[in-house]
C-alpha cells in the first residue's frame, strides 16, 4: 500500500489556517472500493525550527505518529483534524508524510515530506508622507509609506499593499476609490 498528503498542497508554501491534513492511499492488491485492503493510514507532524513532532495533544523531540481518520469509510481519503491544534510559533516551517498499512500487515516506507509554513502574524504598514494632521492638495499628490511581514515577506510586485483615502470633511465620510470620491467603500 501508499499514500500521498493532498493538504497541504505541496505547491502551496505559505498558511494561515489549517483546518485539516488530508491524502489518499493506494494499494495495488486491493484496489479502492469494497476489496480495499488498507485499514491504517499514520502520518507524521514535524515542526522543523526545533525538530519537534505532535503527538495529538503537544509537541515532543521522540518521533511520534498520529493515526489519521476515515470520514467516507473507505480509507480511500484519510484526514487528520488540526482546527483546535496549537501550531506554536508562526512563522515556522512543518514538514508532513504519511505511510499506510493493510489488513496483511504490509507497509511501506514513509512518503516524502510535504513542506509548508505557517503564518499567523499580520503585516504592518506606516504612511510616511503626509504627516498626520497634515494637509494636501486634490491633485499631484503621491503618498510614501513602509510596510513588513515578518516570516511571507510582502513585495510590491505581490500587490498585497493597499491605500485607502478618505474625507473626513465630508459628511458623511468619503473614500477615494478608482479615480472617484465613493460614500461608502
Amino acid at each position: 500500500p501508499g499514500c500521498a498528503p493532498t493538504t497541504p498542497a505541496g505547491s502551496v508554501v505559505w498558511y494561515n489556517e489549517m483546518p485539516a491534513l488530508g491524502g489518499y492511499i493506494t494499494d495495488r492488491i486491493g484496489g479502492t472500493g469494497s476489496g480495499f485492503s488498507a485499514n491504517v493510514a499514520q502520518i507524521k507532524l514535524r515542526r522543523l525550527s526545533d525538530n519537534q513532532y505532535y503527538t495529538g495533544g503537544s509537541w515532543m523531540t521522540a518521533i511520534t505518529t498520529i493515526t489519521a481518520t476515515n470520514s467516507a469509510g473507505t480509507l480511500v481519503n484519510w484526514s487528520y483534524d488540526t482546527s483546535l491544534m496549537d501550531w506554536g510559533v508562526s512563522g515556522s516551517s512543518y514538514a508532513v508524510s504519511c505511510r499506510v498499512k493493510d489488513a496483511a500487515d504490509n507497509q511501506l516506507s514513509w512518503v516524502s515530506d510535504t513542506v509548508f509554513r505557517y503564518d499567523v502574524t499580520p503585516p504592518t504598514s506606516t504612511i510616511t508622507f503626509p504627516a498626520t494632521g497634515d494637509y494636501v492638495g486634490m491633485t499631484g499628490q503621491v503618498f510614501y509609506g513602509n510596510y513588513y511581514d515578518k516570516h511571507s515577506g510582502i513585495t510590491s510586485s505581490s500587490g498585497a499593499v493597499r491605500v485607502l483615502l478618505m474625507d473626513k470633511t465630508s459628511v458623511p465620510n468619503k473614500w477615494y476609490y478608482n479615480g472617484s470620491w465613493q460614500p461608502t467603500m
